[in-house]
């Protein structure tokens, strides 16, 4: 796991791991539901090792500490190719609720096991100045969103302005 822009290794995000294949659901003895628990932890290095059943399955990752673009703002990762981000979310519907920072497909083959290299974006910071309608500066006041996006930073109180 690495940060998209500055290529360093990202330790301690969270990944969670669900079969999209109904078969290997059922042979896991379970349904989609049950899989809502973190699977795994990038050490250091960024590494990570989980546990996965053959087949298609997704990958969902939360960053350590963020925030991070969000995944719906992001390409599906790993073998995107073959599953569009609809098509997981209809598998796994925690993929729909749980906002990961990045999700990607993977298709294992216990015979042909591989890597993946995953990664998290933490966006870019844009400093500027607020003026009121009369060119004045605006001092104390609140940045707010103007593209809807849920993960701007709150303003005084804790609440998230959108215009």
């Amino acid at each position: 796991m690495t940060d998209a822009r500055t290529k360093k290794p990202v330790a301690g995000a969270s990944l969670s791991y669900c079969p999209l294949d109904e078969r290997a659901v059922r042979l896991a003895g379970a349904d989609t539901l049950a899989f809502d628990e973190v699977v795994g932890r990038t050490d250091r290095d960024g590494k990570f090792t989980i546990p996965v059943a053959p087949g298609p399955g997704a990958v969902g990752i939360h960053g350590p500490a963020g925030p991070y673009v969000m995944a719906d703002r992001r390409p599906l990762q790993g073998d995107s190719l073959l599953w569009t981000r609809d098509g997981v979310k209809s598998r796994w519907t925690r993929a729909y609720f749980a906002a990961f920072d990045a999700l990607a497909v993977v298709e294992v083959d216990p015979q042909k096991p591989r890597a993946y290299a995953f990664t998290l974006d933490a966006g870019e910071t844009v400093a500027g100045r607020v003026l009121d309608p009369d060119g004045t500066p605006a001092a104390g006041r609140c940045w707010r969103s103007t593209t809807g996006c849920p993960t701007s930073p709150p303003c005084a109180g804790g609440s998230r302005s959108r215009t």
